[in-house]
């Protein structure tokens, strides 16, 4: 085998040319992650990355998806590329694990990091708005939300998300009856005057004692849930709904005579 690397500055066209030469057992292009690649692109966010463009015997064997973007965004970047005469490379492209952001960050708790910060981008989006099991379109998430955009948030808000986790993680690891990611995002997204309020919301939430009804009603709710192994447990974007519900009315000191969502209402908005 012989092989040649070269870092080339490409722009639309010649990603255009080398995509006339696609390997025909490429597989399907997947046009969420072409958005996604275009929209980090049309940011200037786009960096040189070590996964090269790989070209064998004339044939695109990897690349497709970012010289698509390319030409979506209309911009030009320098890219690595190697051309080989080796025709088993297709067979070992993309065989390692793919990294996630929580493997980027590399933090302490970083998986948790990655989705908290990831539903509090959600939300600050306006992307959780409906009531129901499809409420959030996961499968578009990355579209929605780009990586550079998710990595930019967790660094702006390290510190206050290490600070909830700290506290909210031990009242987990002693009652699991739901994930502290949203009861986190609850308290990240709370004003700082009601931060003290946001965590003894929590708190009762955890270990249904305290002076909030609706988390008291919220913590026997997912304690049911938990007991019985229901199959089908409450919707994450409803529960978030109601987390939001519940955490409002305690700060306005109000007993919700109904807690629940209509179907015609508005997704809650974190009291300001």
């Amino acid at each position: 085998m012989n092989a040649q690397v070269t870092i080339e500055k490409i722009t639309p066209r010649i990603a255009g040319e080398l995509l006339a030469a696609n390997y025909e057992e490429q597989r399907h292009l997947q046009e969420n992650h072409v958005s996604r690649l275009a929209a980090t692109m049309t940011r200037g966010a786009w960096h040189l990355s070590p996964d090269a463009i790989t070209i064998v015997r004339g044939k695109l064997f990897n690349g497709q998806h970012r010289l698509q973007a390319l030409i979506a965004a209309n911009r030009t970047y320098e890219f690595l590329v190697l051309r080989s005469n080796d025709d088993q490379l297709y067979q070992i492209i993309d065989s390692g694990k793919t990294r996630t952001v929580g493997d980027v960050i590399a933090c302490d708790n970083a998986n948790l990091v990655a989705a908290i910060s990831k539903w509090a981008l959600m939300y600050k989006k306006s992307f959780i708005t409906r009531m129901a099991e499809k409420a959030v379109n996961w499968k578009t998430v990355p579209v929605l939300i780009t990586r550079d955009e998710h990595i930019d948030f967790i660094n702006d808000n390290s510190k206050d998300i290490a600070t909830i986790i700290k506290q909210i993680n031990p009242l987990y690891k002693k009652k699991r009856i739901i994930s502290p990611v949203m009861p986190c995002v609850i308290w990240l997204l709370a004003p700082i005057r009601f931060k003290e309020k946001a965590l003894s919301f929590i708190t009762t939430l955890y270990t249904g004692e305290g002076k909030s009804n609706e988390a008291v009603i919220l913590y026997n709710r997912l304690l049911s849930e938990k007991i019985s192994g229901a199959s089908k447990r409450t919707p994450r974007s409803y529960m978030f709904g109601l987390l939001i519900k519940g955490f409002n009315s305690f700060v306005l000191n109000q007993n919700l005579k109904v807690f629940k969502i209509l179907a015609d209402e508005k997704f809650p908005i974190i009291i300001s």
